[in-house]
């Protein structure tokens, strides 16, 4: 587990854009890439492979409870 950071400094650090608006005081437990494991304080990254999309699965992760996604 990482230090928990909030989704703010996140949003300032990689130049990112909110595009759903939610808790401003919203903290980032740990980062996830993997959508079967992902819990509902993590960041979750979604990666593209050979053979998948990570993409595919964010609506499901955000189904897990998950509030935060770097698209």
């Amino acid at each position: 587990m990482m230090d928990k950071i909030a989704i703010e400094d996140i949003i300032r650090y990689t130049k990112g854009e909110i595009l759903h608006q939610g808790d401003d005081s919203l903290m980032v437990h740990d980062v996830s890439t993997d959508s079967r494991t992902v819990t509902e304080h993590d960041l979750f990254i979604p990666l593209i492979g050979e053979h998948f999309d990570g993409h595919n699965y964010i609506k499901g992760v955000i189904n897990k409870g998950v509030k935060a996604v770097i698209s």
